[in-house]
């Protein structure tokens, strides 16, 4: 049996969310009969939850064209939960099959934002949301899109709305740029799955915002083992993975860094946007060195860093061989668990890469290389991972199975060994961006009139 074979009630609840996929994309103004059936079996999932009544009464109520806010916050709220436990379960089948423990640490407690200025801009947000639901993905145009552009600047203008404000931003680009291309171009085919899954995000977020966790003061050191990056049009997120050290204890932990941008900064540009704070950790990365850090500690595993310098060597696959005797990072908060939040710090000594159906797939395990995940700049190319004999990475869940996310690898080509960030450094260290340099120029020209 394959230890990392998705259970079936995974499956089925998937499947359970593409009546509400369906039912987003079309409209839920434009509905058949067959698409009201089919909504109600999805609410029919949450009998017996605390979530039913509500649930029930919201699909009832779009039944009956009854068109509320809180009927739409319920279906969100619903469609959240089970990607959580979707999540939730996928986490207990990759950390059985790969021998790492369970993390048993408490999530601290965030208060819920009182933010008065933001409330009109959240209640707009609310409002617009529903109003995508009513009308569909498939029929929107660029006039029921560029009247949300100032709610949503107010929204970015709040850095303790900064996720919010992310979520709203990449749903909002993504949709812009299908209506400016209704008959396909970079937009198509439309991704109803994602569109629905930031849709009920954000709509959950608007409800009730809740605080960031304040965070411990911390000391100590962090041995990073590799860097993703993560982006959209109007967003881009590097995080550094590794194990943080304090007082004798290490624990699995990230360091992530963010930045708002305009959709022309792709590419390698996106470095540019993360200077100079990031420069010593991708030194660090490439010097194969730990990084002596002041900061803030959260719950979650993530540390801010306040002040940073690079410390001692470390063997970055040494390490990553002792994860199944490390803390591992806690559990996400509730709202944010989702099977595309998975990324199982892992270590995979003596393996063998082959090439089967266009992808490398990595043995023992039968796991494919989720080489689409590399950033730019990455020095792990398809060449030299495909002789690969021992990899650090990421083990994730994309396109209904798990896949691995290469952050360190070693053996035949790589020869001594490889952790991804060298190229990255020097070209985020050297380069100008021309497309910022040429904003800046144009925003000096608008501004001396």
């Amino acid at each position: 049996m394959d230890p990392l074979a998705v259970p079936e009630p995974v499956t089925r609840a998937g499947e359970l969310l593409g009546a509400l996929d369906d039912a987003l994309a079309t409209g839920v103004a434009r509905l058949d009969g067959g698409q009201r059936a089919e909504l109600e079996c999805f609410a029919s999932a949450f009998v017996g939850s605390p979530l039913e009544g509500s649930v029930g009464a919201a699909v009832e109520a779009l039944g009956r064209t009854e068109y509320q806010v809180q009927h739409f916050a319920a279906l969100a709220a619903a469609r959240v939960a089970l990607q959580g436990a979707r999540h939730d379960a996928l986490a207990r089948v990759a950390r059985e099959a790969l021998g790492l423990s369970h993390s048993e640490a408490p999530l601290a407690p965030r208060p819920a934002l009182s933010l008065d200025a933001a409330a009109p801009a959240l209640a707009s947000a609310r409002q617009w949301l529903m109003e995508l639901a009513i009308a569909g993905f498939e029929n929107l145009d660029e006039d029921a899109l560029t009247p949300f552009a100032a709610s949503l600047e107010a929204l970015e203008g709040e850095p303790e709305l900064a996720g919010i404000a992310a979520l709203l931003a990449g749903l909002w680009s993504e949709l812009s740029a299908a209506a400016a291309h209704p008959s396909g171009g970079p937009s198509a085919p439309r991704p109803s799955y994602r569109w629905a899954d930031l849709w009920a995000a954000a709509f959950t977020s608007c409800q009730r915002p809740m605080g960031r966790e304040a965070g411990a003061e911390v000391s100590g050191i962090f041995h990073p083992l590799g860097v993703e990056v993560q982006s959209h049009p109007t967003f881009a997120q590097a995080v550094f993975h590794g194990v943080w050290e304090q007082d004798g204890e290490r624990r699995v932990a990230r360091v992530p860094w963010g930045s708002f941008k305009v959709p022309a900064i792709a590419g390698e540009e996106i470095w540019v946007l993360f200077q100079p704070a990031i420069e010593v950790w991708l030194k660090a990365l490439e010097a194969g060195k730990s990084v002596a850090v002041e900061g803030l500690w959260r719950s979650t595993g993530e540390l801010l860093p306040r002040t940073a310098k690079a410390g001692k060597k470390l063997d970055p696959f040494a390490l990553a061989a002792s994860l199944a005797t490390i803390e591992p990072l806690p559990p996400l908060a509730p709202e944010a668990r989702h099977p595309v939040q998975l990324a199982e710090l892992v270590h995979l000594p003596e393996v063998s890469v082959r090439e089967e159906g266009g992808e490398l797939v990595v043995t023992p395990g039968e796991i494919p290389l989720a080489l689409e995940r590399l950033f730019p700049g990455c020095e792990l190319e398809r060449d030299t991972l495909a002789s690969a004999e021992e990899i650090v990475g990421l083990l994730r869940f994309d396109g209904g199975g798990f896949r691995l996310q290469p952050l360190a690898a070693r053996g035949g080509k790589l020869g001594a060994g490889v952790v991804t960030g060298q190229e990255a450094r020097a070209r985020a260290a050297k380069l100008k961006s021309k497309t910022l340099a040429i904003l800046e120029e144009r925003a000096g020209k608008l501004l001396r009139g």
